[in-house]
């Protein structure tokens, strides 16, 4: 029995790992109990003694350094739990060389939790943390001018890749960093150069301007950047330790790590980057064709292999024409004499391809979304709200500006699009797989739905407002990043209906209500990406002015506890687990039973709070374990 509660204490207390410390202060035991309680609202690991006994010491001890333990001696656990009271003079550390760094009071590491997790607020938790515990690096120079950081990449070992342009002489170079985990600059990320960059440093593809838009990390840890070059699609490969890979040739054979790919026949620029299952590149962007004896701006794609040369099976929508792996796209919109920008791209699990950008109706530019088949035509099951799309859905909100940066598809298969609009908002659309409008979305918002169900927007109340970035949490949350003003990064988190996420707050003197602004540089503030890390912290990225150019920077901020953490063997809901329900829905799944089928023939109890196999609703557990468990199910 004792082991049993001993394993409940444990599991009750792990949800995601935030950086707290030993207190070797005595306090009454209330007041320790209300710390515990502390702990656990606010997402945090506790520990035991009892779990290391089997661990390396040193190990144990990088642990202790890194934040990540609060530890009791297991008689002070079977205190707790016989009694609930405990003795704090019985937190104890592992061995004399923790005992050291268990320096931390009570109260002090019970006010620091209550304001590091307010989600949005920077996470400063104390050392090692993120930038010495500041949260933020308002300036990290790279070459000798201008540096600005367009994208954000997490490495599995939660090293942080950023990626850009950046002012070396007379032109602007392609240039990296990369950080640990706690901020400071990996020395052993030395580059493609002869001399160690120390964590950063800076190349040529082109011969003059050059920079990087969207930066990828492959599974064996190789980097992948896209960017343009001299008005060319431009890619280079980089080994963990930042060298060219060699094996990366392009479509010539002698590129030896980086090379520049020609598309249109005219200047191309890139956008968006997709790294597929198998290894493949999708690349997209803008690319000039000549329409009308005019020049105009087109969607165009391309797909590489895994050592960079042309995929010849991507063919492209023109039937009888093969593109042989690179290829525009005909005017998507009604008025052909406009630019048209493809922003963004995904894939989804199953192959096809999703890319979003910018085409114009005859007064507007509006939201364009085209889905693909793996052989890169059109996959006409995706119709649009018009229902005629046949691979292209149009979205037309009360004639403003729209302009996509960002596309993600949700594990229940849904498209989620984000975009800048005129003026101080951002705007969110979601998609069913058929490509129409999702009603559900925006539904506990409709003051905020644009022209119907949806969309939605969100409203910062000042000018200059852009949209940058989206990513979505376990729990089905939206995070939006982009700029305010001008001056500001600005990001949102929206509940998975769209309503404002009303918790994140932020570390601001006034409550931010799911929109937060924050203020780094000592003037323009730019976030151009964000990603999540594993713990859910949320990685920001840009550029920051120091006063006379522009440096990267990079900022960390806390979620909060995840709802993702509701996730449970009890898959109805009803506080038990049974054979002849949650274990026969779990022997399905595994068999690979889908739809109905899953449920037939089970009798749900009465109290049950999933009850029905698909739909929208809270009774419906296809969504829960979606959302919840975070299974990909068709």
């Amino acid at each position: 029995m004792l082991t049993m509660r001993r394993a409940y204490f444990r599991s009750l207390f792990r949800p995601f790992v935030e950086s707290v410390r030993v207190a070797k202060t005595a306090v009454k035991p209330s007041v320790a109990l209300r710390a515990l309680r502390v702990l656990h609202h606010e997402g945090h690991d506790v520990y035991s003694t009892h779990d290391f006994q089997s661990r390396d010491a040193s190990l144990a001890t990088r642990e202790f350094r890194a934040g990540h333990l609060f530890i009791f001696d297991p008689m002070t656990i079977r205190t707790l739990m016989q009694t609930n009271t405990m003795d704090w003079t019985q937190a104890l550390p592992i061995r004399a060389t923790l005992r050291r760094l268990a320096l931390v009071a009570v109260s002090g590491l019970i006010a620091s939790l209550a304001s590091a997790q307010v989600p949005g607020s920077l996470d400063t938790t104390p050392f090692p943390g993120f930038a010495s515990g500041n949260g933020v690096i308002p300036a990290l120079p790279i070459g000798t001018g201008a540096d600005r950081a367009y994208s954000v990449a997490l490495q599995s070992d939660g090293k942080i890749v950023m990626a850009g342009g950046c002012a070396t002489g007379i032109g602007t170079s392609m240039c990296f960093a990369r950080l640990n985990a706690d901020g400071a600059l990996d020395n052993t990320f030395d580059g493609p150069g002869t001399t160690p960059g120390n964590g950063k440093f800076t190349f040529f593809i082109g011969s003059i301007s050059n920079e990087v838009r969207a930066v990828a990390i492959q599974p064996d840890q190789k980097i992948v950047a896209l960017g343009t070059c001299d008005n060319k699609f431009c890619l280079a490969r980089l080994n963990p330790d930042g060298s060219f890979d060699p094996s990366f040739v392009g479509p010539d054979g002698n590129g030896a790590g980086r090379f520049r790919i020609t598309i249109g026949a005219l200047d191309d620029a890139a956008e968006g980057m997709a790294l597929q299952t198998d290894g493949k590149l999708v690349v997209v962007g803008s690319c000039q064709a000549t329409v009308s004896m005019n020049v105009y701006r087109r969607y165009c794609a391309a797909r590489l292999n895994s050592d960079g040369s042309f995929d010849a099976s991507f063919d492209g929508p023109v039937a009888g024409s093969p593109a042989n792996g690179g290829f525009l796209f005909a005017a998507i919109g009604s008025d052909s004499n406009r630019d048209e920008v493809a922003n963004a791209v995904t894939v989804q699990s199953d192959g096809r391809i999703v890319i979003a950008g910018t085409c114009y109706a005859v007064f507007s530019p509006n939201v364009c979304v085209l889905r693909l088949n793996t052989s890169g035509t059109f996959d006409t099951s995706f119709d649009g709200p018009s229902g005629s799309g046949n691979g292209k859905a149009t979205i037309e909100i009360s004639n403003l500006d729209e302009f996509p940066r960002a596309v993600l598809v949700q594990p229940d298969g849904k498209i989620l699009i984000a975009a800048k609009r005129q003026g101080a908002t951002y705007f969110v659309a979601r998609l069913r797989e058929n490509g129409s409008l999702d009603n559900e979305f925006g539904n506990g918002a409709a003051a905020d739905a644009l022209s119907g169900l949806g969309n939605v927007e969100v409203f910062f109340g000042v000018s200059g407002t852009a949209l940058t970035s989206m990513a979505l949490q376990p729990d089905g949350k939206i995070l939006l990043g982009g700029t305010c003003a001008a001056t500001n990064f600005c990001v949102a988190r929206l509940h998975s209906d769209g309503t404002l996420d009303t918790a994140f707050d932020g570390n601001i003197a006034s409550p931010a209500d799911g929109a937060l602004q924050l203020t780094f540089g000592v003037g323009v503030n730019q976030l151009t990406s964000m990603a999540l890390q594993p713990d859910g912290k949320i990685v920001i990225a840009g550029y920051c002015s120091n006063g006379s150019n522009d440096d990267f920077c990079i900022a960390r901020l806390n979620s909060g506890p995840s709802a993702a953490r509701e996730c449970s063997l009890d898959i109805d809901g009803d506080g038990q687990i049974t054979a002849t329900v949650d274990s026969l829905i779990h022997a399905r799944l595994a068999l690979g039973i889908t739809g109905n089928a899953v449920i037939a023939g089970i009798t749900f109890p009465a109290n049950a709070k999933r009850n029905v196999w698909g739909g929208s609703g809270d009774n419906s557990i296809r969504k829960y374990l979606i959302t919840q468990c975070g299974m990909s199910i068709p």
